[in-house]
């Protein structure tokens, strides 16, 4: 609602153009007014009582307007000089929580509302919200604005809540909000939020969020029927007459209720608007049976009569300042949807108590600031806005204040605090004796809205105290510091006598010197008042070992000498460097210098160096020797590797060849390697090696090796010259017999003093043995006797311990008279189980175990098969050697009777099949086919399962599950009694489970079985006698 202009004369509406037009008028209006009341403004201007009021806060807020109060009434007077201010610097307002204009600092976007702040109006009215936006940044944008949709139930009032513009850079625009405020609305304060947000253009610096309320009324007008209730409240009250309340004391409001129905009913009364806690319903006590009287919740009334019901207003102790207007709401229970409603006008007068206090935290300084805070508690209950300032008691500003914060805003009931900071400015003012020194301060307090204070300013000291007592003493110190200073300058111009030669340095160049070196020692001095000596004279002296030192003598009278010319530079301070002496046998020199000074108080200074040692020349010296057999397994390849052409046998070289090794020992070769380390390689002259026994008895003879001219041709593979050291790794030699050795390595330096014996050192004891030979434990066949006919054949089983030394393994089968059946075959143990013997033999714990070998002797006779074990080490050692009992090869017989076919899975069955069977899988199975020739009546049996067969045909037979090994035999017999059999061993071999489960692992499992099955298959021809 817009108040209308006053017919009266004064300032235009312009002279505020940052109030909304109803604020202007009404601030103009009251520029012509002592003070007023909201009903003076009612009155003037035509509005309702509560609206006057809402607006003569608003200017209260903006500091245009103060409160006075009267006896128990609340008036209002314009600040003159804070509204010519105003209008003359165009603010917009004091409290930016209630400002028409809203400004985010660096936002591109400001809000106009009009009105501002809280409004009030009538149920029943509408409501016009005015929004003045303007585009204040450099991009044209499009900008929505609505009302919250949290903001119920003016969202839902508002038709429409929500509107979109555009606006160019430095464009403004007006939109108008109509709400439409319902008659059955219930009196109360409602919230609204209004929302600028323009995403697309200015996305940091929205939305924009402005608050504001609005209280309804109660209506301005009701229409009542004839028959309905009617309710009058005592004390009456309005907006321009509200009743004078005090915080926690009750007011009694009485509501007098008329029943003008006929028929009996009961009413009770509530207050929606106002906190349960600030008021008390009391109804008349009703009385029930017995004459017993009880509280009732409602008042009954019998028709066409009258009742009273109590309300007690008791609001808080530490409620605000201000009008509040509670809206009574009276129920009938005949009929609910009437409700009958007035409001109370309650007035709390404020109460502007204050405490203030200041507390000195530091009041004492040295150096610094002192420390002080300010404490304001607000018991009142208006909120309150300070602004605190601090000066000194005199004109002269002897300290520097600051205050943070310099402005502090306390709601009722609550504290704050300033923090002073005072420090003194003129630091030569500080005293230097005393108690100190005292400033006396003022903390000055000032309203914003000129509101009474308890105290307009509060007193404190600072205490400066006083300098320490060093400082003064620092001051006396100075004072006679400069003192001595003056005289010392003044003796040392006019009365100091002449400085004689003082040495600043003597010195030689290197405290050690060497003898390989050839040099000699070398002196370094500086002599400060060169130009004061007369002589120089540098003596030295040796130790026993030395030789004698001549004596250098210099006269610097005349200047510089030119023996010294070289070495030295002659200016304020003489200094000479490298000067050498004659000084070059080994031993420990000391050399002194004698300075003799001019003038008539002439001195003599004497300065000593030493002792400097010329160190003799260094001598070789061992710093490691060990010594190791070669492992038998390297010494044995390196035997294997060497030339068959190899002539002679070279020192230290592992290129052995068997016949070179058997010349050299009948026994056993074996090689020790040397490491060792000398120290200063460049004085040896001479390397000297040779093993003893433990009793000093010469096992080889001395090796010698020159290494004058470096490291010779020999030991070039072995060793090497660095970091003045020689180093040799791995260096071989041969030994040819068992026993106990002891080598010692002799260093011969080039020069050596007479009588004293060259550097030597010895290894720890070398015990070489004679390794134990291979042994042949067990050699076998495996049956008695084989059968020609059945296409058999001899097959051996033999066992051999310490087969780690087995270096080749002969076989050989003859007959009982030593003619040779079967030709020698060899197998080469040398680097393992050979190809040929991998399928049958195994190597465990040194222990070679070999089953089933076969030999290929096949043929009718008897048969005796040797073997012998030779070991890899040891060359001429004998082998050790077995022989099998005799077996037979039995002819087949002269009837034909004879096995023509016997099979595993169409291939020819060998003596021993292996099968490996997977849990995992099905059980598997081999199929076993056979043929016999011989006559018509045979017997032909397949044992032990399932016995007689036919002459040919083949079976299904099934593998067992676990590992086991079958033999099945075929046999034939004729009518004659002629019989020819052929067996098969069958060996099931059961594979670890696999834990892998994906079908990728499973095949690749199955693919290396398949594989290794067919690398092991008994199919592939086994190895065969040459």
């Amino acid at each position: 609602m817009t108040i209308s202009e006053p017919p009266s004369f004064g300032p235009s509406v312009s002279d505020f153009p940052e109030l909304p037009p109803d604020l202007a008028a009404l601030a103009r209006w009251l520029l012509r007014q002592d003070d007023v009341t909201p009903a003076n403004v009612a009155a003037e201007f035509e509005i309702d009582e509560a609206v006057a009021y809402h607006q003569l806060e608003d200017l209260v807020q903006r500091g245009l307007v103060r409160l006075l109060s009267r006896g128990n009434e609340t008036r209002y007077v314009l600040y003159r000089e804070q509204a010519q201010s105003f209008n003359s610097t165009a603010l917009a307002t004091t409290n930016a929580t209630s400002s028409a204009l809203d400004v985010h600092a660096g936002s591109p976007l400001a809000i106009v509302t009009n009105p501002s702040g809280d409004y009030a109006i009538a149920a029943g009215q509408t409501f016009e919200l005015r929004v003045t936006i303007s585009n204040q940044g450099t991009l044209g944008a499009v900008i929505d604005l609505y009302i919250d949709e949290a903001s119920q139930p003016l969202h839902q009032w508002c038709d429409p809540p929500e509107e979109r513009l555009a606006l160019s850079p430095q464009q403004s625009s007006e939109v108008v909000f109509e709400f439409s405020v319902p008659v059955q609305a219930l009196p109360a304060t409602y919230p609204y939020v209004l929302i600028a947000d323009a995403p697309d253009h200015y996305p940091e610096e929205t939305p924009i969020r402005h608050s504001g309320t609005l209280r309804v009324l109660p209506p301005v007008q009701t229409t009542a029927q004839v028959n309905d209730p009617t309710f009058t409240l005592l004390p009456s009250t309005s907006a321009s007459k509200a009743a004078i309340i005090q915080p926690n004391q009750p007011f009694e409001v009485r509501v007098l209720v008329n029943n003008r129905s006929n028929r009996v009913d009961r009413f009770r009364v509530h207050c929606t608007d106002f906190p349960e806690d600030w008021y008390t319903v009391i109804y008349p006590e009703g009385l029930q049976e017995l004459g017993l009287a009880v509280e009732s919740a409602s008042l009954a009334l019998n028709p066409n009569s009258r009742g009273e019901i109590l309300i007690l207003f008791n609001l808080p102790a530490r409620v605000r300042a201000g009008q509040y207007f509670p809206t009574v709401c009276l129920t009938s229970a005949n009929n609910r949807e009437l409700i009958l409603i007035d409001a109370v006008y309650l007035e709390v007068l404020p109460n502007f108590e204050l405490d203030l206090e200041l507390r000195a935290i530091l009041s004492k300084v040295k150096h610094g600031e002192g420390l002080y805070e300010i404490r304001a508690a607000n018991t009142g209950n208006t909120s309150r806005e300070l602004l605190v300032s601090a000066r000194d008691d005199n004109e002269e500003e002897l300290c520097t204040y600051k205050l943070s914060p310099e402005e502090i805003q306390i709601e009722n009931d609550a504290a704050g605090k300033v923090f002073l900071e005072v420090k003194p400015n003129k630091w030569w003012h500080r005293p230097w004796l005393g108690n100190g020194r005292e400033f006396n301060f003022f903390v000055d307090f000032r309203d914003r809205y000129e509101r009474p204070l308890p105290v307009d300013s509060l007193e404190g000291t600072l205490v400066w105290q006083a300098r320490p007592w060093w400082q003064l003493l620092l001051v006396v110190l100075t004072a006679v510091g400069t003192l001595a200073t003056l005289a010392f300058l003044i003796w040392w111009y006019f009365f100091r006598p002449p400085v004689p030669p003082r040495v600043l340095e003597f010195s030689s160049v290197s405290p050690v010197y060497r003898e390989a070196q050839g040099d000699s020692i070398r002196l370094n001095w500086e002599i400060a008042q060169p130009r004061r000596i007369r002589t120089l004279r540098i003596e030295g002296k040796p130790d026993a070992q030395g030789a004698p030192v001549e004596t250098l003598s210099y006269d610097l009278s005349r200047g510089l000498p030119p023996e010294l010319a070289e070495f030295c530079t002659l200016e304020r301070v003489l200094s000479c460097a490298n000067v050498r002496t004659d000084a070059r046998e080994v031993g420990e020199y000391s050399f002194t210098m004698t300075i003799v000074s001019r003038g008539r108080d002439a001195r003599i200074i004497v300065e000593t160096v030493g002792p400097i040692a010329i160190l003799p020349r260094p001598l070789p010296r061992i710093l490691a020797l060990s010594a190791a057999l070669v492992p038998e397994a390297e010494l044995a390849a390196a035997v294997e590797a060497a030339p068959a052409d190899a002539d002679q046998l070279p020192p230290f070289e592992l290129n052995l060849t068997a016949p070179l090794l058997a010349a050299v020992s009948p026994t056993l070769v074996r090689t020790v390697q040397f490491d060792f380390e000398v120290l200063n390689p460049d004085q040896i002259r001479e390397l000297r090696l040779i093993a003893r026994s433990p009793d000093d008895v010469v096992l080889s003879p001395e090796q010698s090796f020159d290494l004058r001219e470096g490291v010779p041709p020999e030991l070039e593979d072995y060793c090497s010259i660095a970091d003045n050291r020689l180093s040799c790794q791995q260096l071989p030699q041969l030994v040819t017999e068992p026993g106990s050795y002891i080598f010692e390595l002799t260093v011969v330096p080039r020069q050596q003093n007479e009588g004293e014996a060259p550097v030597s050192q010895t290894t720890d004891t070398i015990v070489v043995e004679l390794p134990e030979p291979p042994q042949v434990i067990e050699l076998s066949t495996t049956q008695p006797r084989y059968s020609q006919a059945a296409g058999e054949s001899i097959q051996l089983n033999w066992t051999l311990a310490r087969a780690n030394q087995l270096g080749e393994l002969k076989v050989t089968g003859r007959s009982p008279t030593g003619e040779v059946l079967v030709p020698e075959q060899r197998y080469d143990f040398r680097n393992g189980i050979p190809a040929a013997l991998a399928e049958f033999c195994t190597l465990t714990e040194g222990r070679l175990t070999c089953t089933a070998v076969p030999t290929g002797a096949g043929e009718d006779g008897d048969y005796i098969f040797e073997i012998a074990a030779i070991a890899k080490l040891g060359i001429g050692l004998p082998a050790d050697q077995k022989q099998t009992d005799l077996v037979k090869v039995i002819g087949a017989p002269e009837s034909g009777l004879r096995i023509t076919s016997f099979q595993v899975n169409g291939r020819d069955a060998p003596p021993k099949y292996v099968a490996e069977v997977d849990p995992a899988r099905p059980p598997q199975s081999i199929r076993l086919s056979w043929a016999v020739e011989g006559g018509e009546d045979l017997q032909v049996e397949l044992l032990p399962a399932p016995g007689s067969v036919a002459p040919q045909g083949g079976i299904s037979f099934p593998l067992s599950q676990q590992t086991t090994q079958q033999t099945v035999t075929l046999q034939v017999t004729n009518d004659a009694g002629e019989q020819v059999r052929r067996s098969l061993v069958i060996e099931t071999n059961v594979l670890p489970p696999v834990e892998e489960t994906a079908e990728g692992e499973d095949t690749r499992r199955r693919s290396l079985i398949e594989e290794d099955a067919r690398q092991r298959s008994p199919f592939n021809t086994p190895p065969q006698f040459d």
